[in-house]
């Protein structure tokens, strides 16, 4: 038995509907969701270019996490004789990198929370 991705179907008879369900919410839907927020939020004239920065930002994370999650599992797998173990590091790496993504995340969200109950007392 070979090394497989965790998420894909096991076997061939694996429900594909209960698959496809089970895996909609990914990384793939973090560029539509963020530019339909912004959208809504900036004016039209400025969409475009929200956008474009939104697309760049997603690139270059994505780019970024793939660079350490590979420095990683080369350092790890042992030259290539322990392949599985690098692929655990890298994936608890981008475990990692997502944890310190929803901390920044939440403490941005608290301090603009907390300026604007300091702007309306003012």
């Amino acid at each position: 038995m070979g090394v497989r991705p965790w998420s894909l179907p096991r076997t061939k008879g694996e429900n594909i509907v209960r698959y496809n369900l089970t895996h909609c919410c990914r990384m793939d839907i973090s560029f539509p969701a963020t530019t339909l927020i912004l959208s809504d939020i900036v004016p039209p004239e400025h969409q475009g270019v929200t956008a474009s920065m939104v697309n760049t930002v997603v690139n270059y994370s994505v780019s970024i996490g793939l660079g350490i999650a590979g420095t990683v599992d080369s350092r790890v797998n042992d030259e290539g004789r322990d392949v599985l173990k690098g692929y655990r590091a890298a994936m608890w790496t981008s475990v990692g990198l997502s944890g310190c993504a929803v901390i920044v995340s939440l403490s941005f969200a608290s301090w603009m929370r907390w300026k604007e109950s300091v702007m309306r007392k003012q």
